[in-house]
């Protein structure tokens, strides 16, 4: 680096004097040295950007890494319980069917039941009616027995007295 600067420095040249005067060269070194040491500066902390950035970027994919794994852990535990949630749901639905059957079976015995009732209650009231029919005929019956004893009474009455009546004759 020194060497570049001093071929620049004795580049340099003066024109109205047409010479080469050592303090220019001092000056220009002096100049070249401090721009140097902004330039050194600005690397430095264009290094200490680059450096932060970098420290930023590790930070930022070590999060990224962490946050897959949070991910694919998540993902492990929804598809577990998602799993867990399909048994469930095939067991609720077997368990759904077994019901419905049962409730058709039942309903098939309820109108089994219901058939047999109404059997049962239109033979009941048959024999009911039967028994109305029954009882108004023996009402009937014993009218006319009434009737007949009466009548009955009346002739063996009449033959008494036409018994005695001839008796007496």
């Amino acid at each position: 680096m020194d060497r570049a600067i001093w071929l620049l420095a004795n580049q340099i040249f003066i024109p109205s004097a047409g010479l080469h005067t050592p303090t220019l060269y001092l000056d220009l070194i002096d100049q070249i040295n401090a721009d140097l040491q902004a330039i050194s500066a600005e690397k430095d902390m264009m290094l200490e950007d680059l450096q932060a950035l970098q420290a930023e970027r590790d930070d930022l994919l070590l999060q990224a890494q962490g946050k897959d794994m949070d991910y694919e852990k998540l993902d492990q535990e929804a598809v577990s319980e998602i799993n867990k949630l399909e048994d469930i749901l095939e067991q609720k639905e077997q368990q759904l069917a077994q019901i419905i059957a049962e409730l058709g079976h039942r309903n098939e015995d309820f109108r089994a039941l219901q058939q047999e009732i109404k059997v049962t209650s239109e033979a009941v009231i048959s024999l009911e009616d039967d028994q109305q029919a029954s009882r108004h005929r023996i009402r009937t019956l014993e009218q006319e027995l009434e009737d007949i004893n009466r009548d009955a009474e009346i002739l063996d009455k009449n033959l008494r007295e036409a018994a005695e009546k001839n008796q007496d004759r």
